[in-house]
């Protein structure tokens, strides 16, 4: 039997993927470390959604590789619950930040189309995005582990980094969090960390619950999950 091309595989792999989720449950390819021939790959398998990891990274990808001119740079003014539909984050290919970022690395990313910074956790990045990113989405980053290094934002300082976006002229359309990791069939705590981004979503009625990567987003989805964040389960062998 032959080998499957990397188109083939990424192909193979995305039908896999979507068997498991909703229409309404958009993909996130997390492209770090990707070379260009692979982003393609995602493209022709239908997945039009990047996340990037690291400043540095990213600019050389976004010169040498443009996913799109999208017209409205705005995932919040889509419904996601008809995302196969949505101009912006399917018809146009979409970069967003999905790693921690420093303020100070902020800068170096100004002029860029980025759909979507999902980390933000701190009023330092909330101010830095606000000089280069006036108008930008962002979701707030929930922190349920306590794991150094993560990032994230406790329960309670959730609401006051929101206002403090809105009042910095940025859009905070949604919840993003790094559950524990699923040790053997201990399922439990992660399912935990989903349902409290969950909760934290729906009762500040914000439309984007980013939750679950290659080894719990289907456990994400279950607890209400709408985007998913997906690298190994897409290029694996």
């Amino acid at each position: 039997m032959s080998k499957l091309t990397e188109f083939e595989k990424i192909a193979k792999n995305t039908e896999a993927v979507k068997e498991k989720i909703s229409d309404d449950v958009l993909i996130v390819a997390a492209t770090k470390g990707q070379s260009k021939k692979t982003l393609e790959g995602l493209q022709k398998a239908g997945i039009s959604n990047f996340g990037e990891s690291y400043v540095d990274e990213f600019c050389q990808k976004y010169e040498g590789f443009m996913v799109g001119d999208a017209s409205d740079n705005s995932i919040g003014n889509h419904n996601l619950e008809s995302s196969s539909k949505s101009k912006n984050v399917n018809e146009a290919n979409a970069w967003h930040f999905i790693g921690q970022l420093q303020s100070n690395k902020v800068r170096h990313l100004a002029g860029m189309k980025i759909s979507l910074f999902q980390n933000v956790d701190r009023p330092s990045l909330i101010t830095e995005l606000a000089k280069h990113f006036k108008g930008n989405d962002i979701l707030i980053q929930l922190d349920t582990t306590g794991i150094p290094k993560r990032g994230g934002a406790e329960a309670k300082e959730i609401p006051a980094l929101i206002d403090l976006a809105i009042k910095n002229s940025l859009n905070p359309v949604g919840i993003m969090v790094l559950a524990h990791q699923i040790d053997g069939q201990n399922k439990d705590e992660a399912i935990q960390d989903f349902k409290l981004a969950k909760k934290i979503q729906t009762d500040l009625g914000l439309k984007i619950l980013s939750a679950g990567m290659s080894d719990d987003f289907e456990l994400a989805v279950g607890e209400g999950a709408n985007m998913i964040r997906l690298g190994r389960v897409l290029f694996q062998d």
